[in-house]
């Protein structure tokens, strides 16, 4: 027998900051945005090539900060939009979570290299790209379609 979890949404928070978030994070408006975001995320680690001068790359990290700051910002105005019980209590959240933490963690390893495409760090930097590009299972999920998709490729495998 399958069971279903209903989590209701909190009340408003009473606090000023605390309700401007909750509200902001309630917005359709704010998940289209996001979704945007994302899409043009995706893009800019697909625009990353190997042999790329320097000028190119510095912009690329730049660019990537920016969406590491955005997508951090969307986990911490939710957590303290919502109260951190029922942020973490979807699994979704914690899936974001964990993007915007493993993000964070490339932004600082990459920063932290002397070449983005030496061959000593290319393996390592690749995989934790790869990581950000599970943000786009998030897009799936939203979609019908692609979520139909998804479930058709999995029951193919």
């Amino acid at each position: 027998m399958l069971e279903a979890k209903v989590l209701m949404l909190p009340k408003s928070p009473s606090g000023w900051l605390r309700g401007k978030l909750f509200h902001l994070v309630q917005h359709q408006w704010f998940e289209t945005f996001l979704s945007i975001m994302i899409c043009l995320n995706l893009i800019v680690l697909c625009l990353e090539y190997h042999h790329a001068n320097e000028t190119y790359i510095r912009i690329i990290r730049i660019i990537n900060i920016c969406f590491m700051v955005l997508f951090a910002f969307e986990a911490v105005a939710k957590i303290l939009g919502l109260g951190h019980k029922f942020y973490f209590r979807k699994t979704d959240n914690i899936f974001d979570f964990i993007i915007v933490i493993s993000s964070l963690a490339a932004i600082i390893f990459e920063q932290t290299q002397p070449s983005i495409g030496s061959k000593d760090n290319a393996p390592n930097v690749t995989v934790l790209r790869l990581i950000r590009v599970l943000r786009l299972l998030r897009l799936a999920k939203s979609s019908q379609r692609m979520n139909w998709l998804l479930k058709t490729i999995k029951l193919a495998l």
